[in-house]
């Protein structure tokens, strides 16, 4: 079944492509420095500051492919996609906004946390619709928070 969507952003992870609804893209940043303190759980690669405010910043690539490796660099060209929820996902490239995408359904008990909603044609191929809601669901956006919390907890400490 296909239907005509929001506009989305594409984005690039790996050789993986993904499209967010626009409207749960709060911004697009360039890559700043990260930290990530001990003990953080394998998806979360660290934190960044943000206008004074201490952002959690997720891989997706870790997310959903528990055999992909942590990263011991992230290229300069990489973006920061903050999204609804107060946490911000690491892209290789936030690539273009599709407008009037026209969505194909998937199965969502095929993906993790039944997070890919559809699928689009990104214009270089497909895009798994990634649903921010879904991805933040069950708790996880309640452990992010208090992850960050924490984080800013700690960098208050430090810049005292």
């Amino acid at each position: 079944m296909e239907t005509t969507g929001p506009a989305m952003l594409i984005c690039d992870v790996g050789p993986v492509r993904f499209a967010l609804v626009l409207s749960d893209v709060v911004e697009i940043l360039p890559i700043v420095p990260l930290w990530r303190p001990p003990t953080m759980p394998r998806p979360l690669v660290g934190f960044v500051m943000v206008r004074g405010e201490t952002v959690a910043v997720l891989s997706p690539a870790l997310l959903f492919d528990g055999d992909a490796a942590m990263p011991d660099t992230i290229d300069l060209s990489a973006h920061l996609v903050r999204v609804r929820g107060g946490a911000a996902l690491l892209v290789d490239r936030a690539d273009a906004i599709v407008t009037d995408p026209v969505v194909r359904a998937v199965t969502p008990d095929l993906s993790y946390r039944g997070c890919v909603t559809g699928m689009v044609d990104a214009g270089g191929g497909d895009a798994h619709v990634l649903s921010v809601p879904q991805l933040l669901a069950d708790g996880a956006a309640a452990r992010i928070a208090a992850l960050t919390a924490e984080a800013a907890r700690r960098g208050r400490e430090w810049a005292a």
